[in-house]
This record gives structure tokens, C-alpha cells and sequence, in this order.
């Protein structure tokens, strides 16, 4: 509903900060509404075409380039997110349209010293996103890609204090941090180890945090579920098993193969799984499933 109020009201000729406004309006109801379902696109697909329709106004190039971070940030998110081929042609359609509307944005010094007089972090995330590339895609081989990856985690990570309520930032510093951690990519798959010291899993905890306090928007299932994960690595096993009591609540109706009960599985700094002992609680009756504590 927002996203079409946006585009009339471009139609109808609202100023741009209007504009933008009702673009971080539909933003935000976007990000709310795929942090209580990961696998779900639709809201994505929303924020990405009101963005199209709102840059086809006439409008001054920092906000353009506003609207330019957010749109790097939607198909950052979908980079981690499994897409049918319908889904697939529709966003790709959509980055054709938006790759020709923003064809002229870029991040020389003085459109970058533009936004970050204004007290806009967008120039870090774009610079951050140009320096990265398509790094993600090609981390298994390629010793380019992996030094893409931590350039843009060392960029991130030197002006952490400029992007401190940046959300799309911080995801980004997360993403990367994590690549360069472990060579694969963040929810890359199923039952991935945690190659982290005890140090870099409350590294990762903090990280977290400071990414969900930017907004509801940020705190989806994904990371709730990886913070109780890290929380049981660092040995706090209360408040992790109390943040999956949580979780089973929210994802009890929750179907598909986004399922993040399986992403992870408990390892040492060098990888390897670790072992725990406890007492059998249950076991169901194929044997394929039970409860230890």
C-alpha cells in the first residue's frame, strides 16, 4: 500500500523528499515483514519496484544514491536466498530496469563528502559494495575474491563508528567479516561448521546486537537463531536455550528449506565438530531424531 501511495504521489509530482520518505516507509514495512519469514521474497519484491518507480522522477543525486544503497542492499539479501526460476526472471527484470535508472550514480569524492555532509552512511555502503564486487560468488577457488572480501571487511570496519546505525552496513560487515572467516558464504547451507575462537564468536555476538538495534527490521529469525548458536559456543547455555524456546515459538508454522535448525552445527576454532555429553531425554521412534541435555 505504501509502495503505490509512492508512486502516485511521483506521478502526482511530490517533492523528492517525499518521495524518499514514503520509500523508507515501505523500506522498513518490507524488512518487518521478511524478518518473521527469511524464505519470503514477495516484500522484496515491493520495496524494489516502488524504488523503480520513484527513480524514474526527476530527483537530486544524493537522493538518488540513498535509493541506490537500499536497492544494493535488497539483492545483497538475496544473494543468501534460494529463488525459483519464476522468482528468479522477476527480480533479475527488476535489476535491468534499476541498473538503467541508476547508471549515472556514482561515488567520486564529491558525491561521497555530499552524503557524508548530509549524515548519510549510503557513500560507505555504495564504495563498500563497488570495492566488494561479485566476491561472494566465487570464494570456494578464487584468492581474488577472498582478498575482495576482506578489503571490504577492513573498509567496514575502519569507519564501523560512522556506520554504527546503518543496518544494510552492518549486515554487509557482517557478510564479509564471515566470508573471510570461513571462505563460504553467511547461510551458505546446511550444517555448517563455526570455525571461530572464543574470542570471534563474542565478536560475532556483539556484532549481532549492534545489526538488531537498528531497527525490528533486523531482527529476523536467521540471526536470533545464529546468536544462540554463538551463545551456546561461548558456554551460555540458559540464555541460548532460552532464545530457541523463543524461536520454536515464532517458527512453529514456518515451513520450507529456509528451516534454520539445520545451518550450523557446533565446531571447534579449526572446524571440527564438537563432541558433548549429556543424558537422552527422548528419542523418536525411527531413531532419527531425539533430545540430549
Amino acid at each position: 500500500m505504501i509502495g503505490t501511495r509512492a508512486t502516485k504521489e511521483g506521478e502526482q509530482g511530490a517533492p523528492p523528499e517525499r518521495l524518499l520518505h514514503l520509500f523508507e516507509q515501505t523500506r522498513r514495512a518490507a524488512l518487518r515483514a521478511r524478518a518473521l519469514d527469511p524464505g519470503h521474497n514477495a516484500p522484496l519484491d515491493v520495496e524494489l519496484w516502488t524504488a523503480r518507480n520513484i527513480l524514474e522522477r526527476p530527483l537530486p543525486n544524493s537522493l538518488r544514491s540513498e535509493i541506490a544503497a537500499e536497492v544494493l542492499s535488497v539483492y545483497d539479501i538475496l544473494e543468501e536466498s534460494p529463488l525459483d526460476a519464476r522468482a528468479t526472471e522477476r527480480f533479475d527484470s527488476l535489476k535491468l530496469d534499476l541498473g538503467h535508472l541508476l547508471e549515472n550514480v556514482n561515488m567520486e569524492a564529491e558525491a561521497f563528502k555530499a552524503l557524508a555532509d548530509a549524515g548519510s552512511s549510503a557513500g560507505y555502503y555504495i564504495r563498500a559494495q563497488i570495492a566488494l564486487g561479485d566476491a561472494f560468488q566465487n570464494l570456494g577457488s578464487d584468492v581474488q575474491a577472498v582478498a575482495a572480501v576482506e578489503r571490504t571487511r577492513d573498509y567496514l570496519m575502519e569507519h564501523r563508528s560512522v556506520i554504527a546505525r546503518d543496518g544494510k552496513c552492518l549486515r554487509l560487515l557482517l557478510r564479509t567479516w564471515w566470508a573471510a572467516k570461513t571462505r563460504s558464504r553467511f547461510f551458505g547451507g546446511e550444517r555448517q561448521p563455526l570455525p571461530f575462537t572464543m574470542d570471534e564468536c563474542r565478536f560475532c555476538i556483539q556484532l549481532i546486537d549492534d545489526l538488531m538495534s537498528t531497527g525490528e527490521e533486523y531482527q529476523d529469525i536467521q540471526l536470533r537463531y545464529l546468536k544462540a548458536v554463538l551463545l551456546w559456543q561461548v558456554g551460555e547455555f540458559d540464555v541460548a536455550q532460552r532464545l530457541w524456546k523463543d524461536l520454536q515459538q515464532d517458527t512453529d508454522f514456518s515451513f520450507g528449506a529456509r528451516r534454520v535448525i539445520k545451518s550450523h552445527v557446533s565446531t571447534d576454532a579449526q572446524g571440527n565438530p564438537k563432541e558433548y555429553y549429556g543424558t537422552v531425554m527422548w528419542v523418536n521412534p525411527s531413531g532419527s531424531r531425539g533430545g540430549v541435555w
